[in-house]
């Protein structure tokens, strides 16, 4: 959608817009909210409008001959009181430098610096960065031109992991393959349980599609450990994208998200699981 002469994955285009809303609520029904974005359902709360109003107003763009006047215009569409006044520097980390340096004493800032940070990369490279909200906290805190290009080195690596391909003839046989690894797994870990949500258990999957895994453990372990062993069990034998969840019995109702909890099955272990949508 943003980039229109190019393929790349379109949840990038959703996750841009998402990260735009101003003041998103917690917690969120993040597959409702992809489903609105996507025309799949119908928005029933203030969130779901505004992420199609922003999708809307970027469906009317070209974010490749966006200038000046229109990323002021974008400004006053989230209702941000911020005058835009162009870019300063040669290369894009000096450019987000001296907008760190603008915004010091703004509100809104967090919001500003997504959208500036969005833009001057479009301009200068033609591609999306995705400003991730754990990169935006460390370049609001960023003291030197040095730390702003290390954040976005961060930020380009995680943008990239989204646009990884595999042959969508995998994706069918993925069910199968992990019944069949799930007991060997708990087996040879002794963890309690293992699980998948998202888009493999939904059967929407493409060829971008992640493999989201919940792996669960006693409250004795090391679930940073925990994260490590099970992501090299199943990058062993599944030659794709992987996101794995650690987290245990206790924690389960309060770590996992909505989406997580209304998508997830358990395909391992003696954990007795009831879909919650809370």
């Amino acid at each position: 959608m943003f980039l229109k002469n190019k393929e790349y994955n379109p949840k990038i285009d959703y996750l841009l817009c998402k990260y735009l809303i101003k003041n998103l609520p917690e917690p969120i029904d993040e597959n409702h909210l992809k489903d609105c974005f996507f025309n799949k359902a119908s928005c029933q709360t203030e969130a779901d409008l505004n992420l199609c109003m922003i999708r809307n107003f970027f469906l009317q763009q070209d974010l490749l001959t966006f200038h000046k006047k229109e990323i002021q215009m974008l400004f006053e569409y989230l209702e941000i009181s911020y005058e835009f006044n162009g870019f300063i520097g040669k290369r894009v980390e000096e450019k987000v430098f001296y907008i760190l340096q603008d915004l010091r004493n703004i509100e809104n800032k967090r919001l500003i610096i997504k959208v500036l940070l969005v833009m001057v990369y479009i301009e200068e490279k033609g591609e999306i960065l995705l400003p991730y909200p754990k990169g935006i906290s460390s370049l609001l805190m960023a003291s030197t031109i040095e730390d702003v290009k290390r954040i976005l080195a961060y930020l380009e690596k995680k943008t990239q992991k989204l646009n990884r391909t595999h042959d969508v003839r995998l994706n069918s046989k993925i069910p199968s393959i992990l019944k069949i690894l799930a007991p060997y797994f708990l087996e040879i870990t002794g963890y309690l349980g293992v699980g998948v949500y998202g888009s493999f258990s939904l059967g929407t999957t493409n060829k971008y599609s992640d493999l989201d895994l919940l792996v669960i453990v006693s409250k004795e372990s090391n679930e940073r450990y925990a994260r490590r062993k099970s992501k090299r069990f199943f990058r062993a034998f599944l030659p794709l994208s992987m996101d794995i969840k650690v987290t245990t019995l206790e924690k389960m109702e309060s770590e996992l998200t909505i989406g997580m909890k209304k998508t997830l099955k358990i395909i391992g272990g003696s954990v007795q699981w009831k879909k919650s949508m809370n």
